[in-house]
């Protein structure tokens, strides 16, 4: 009992979805039919356990990619073997992670901003002055953290930090794994595609992977 008839399309294109779902971070408008508002998270609860889990797949599957997973770093494989769907389906739930790559971007930035900010006295007077910061039109990210929860909102940029280096550096190792392994144009198809949506965030895969390999007389184009 396979393919189609056995749920296993459906089931992919869930996992799909779900996957697209917490890489955007848009919370449920409202609470279901019998489900009460409470078991519901805030809208920016939501949004931080989903880029949690995006960022989690998203180190999974580059990881995986990247030669993590021994069959995925295969360049010799028949087309429609378990291999190459395999191979399809990683790249394709990549591309469903891509929109949690600028989020992560821009996460980290806020907590470097914000740590920056927080270094100046005079910034933290003024910013005791709500017409001070609407003015400014800084967000809630951008301002500087209460003493109490100094340590906490230390070790959470910390953390963001730490999540969108660790992209970063996965972004890095896995696309000149891709580039160089011999691929399927439909496996070859979705990694393009994921790389380009990712050098939009991180550009690091323009620049210290993309260029190079283009100058290098070494490395063969496929």
């Amino acid at each position: 009992r396979g393919g189609a008839a056995g749920g296993h399309v459906a089931a992919r294109g869930a996992a799909l979805s779900l996957a697209h779902a917490l890489a955007l971070g848009e919370p449920p408008a409202a609470p279901g039919e019998g489900v009460s508002g409470k078991e519901f998270l805030s809208g920016a609860a939501y949004g931080v356990g989903a880029l949690e889990g995006a960022g989690a797949l998203l180190r999974v599957g580059l990881d995986a990619v990247s030669g993590g997973d021994s069959d995925l770093a295969r360049g010799t494989y028949r087309r429609g073997s378990s291999t190459h769907r395999r191979k399809v389906r990683a790249w394709q739930m990549l591309c469903a992670l891509a929109p949690a790559l600028d989020r992560l971007r821009r996460v980290s930035s806020a907590g470097k901003v914000r740590r920056l900010l927080e270094k100046s006295h005079i910034f933290q007077s003024l910013s005791k002055n709500p017409g001070f910061v609407q003015k400014l039109g800084l967000g809630p990210e951008l301002l500087p953290a209460a003493k109490s929860n100094e340590s906490n909102e230390s070790n959470e940029s910390g953390g963001d930090d730490q999540l969108a280096g660790s992209i970063e550096t996965a972004l890095k190792k896995a696309a000149p794994a891709a580039v160089a392994t011999h691929n399927l144009p439909g496996v070859r198809y979705y990694a393009e595609v994921f790389f380009t949506l990712a050098a939009r965030s991180y550009p690091c895969v323009v620049t210290d992977v993309a260029i190079p390999a283009l100058r290098s007389p070494d490395v063969k184009p496929l």
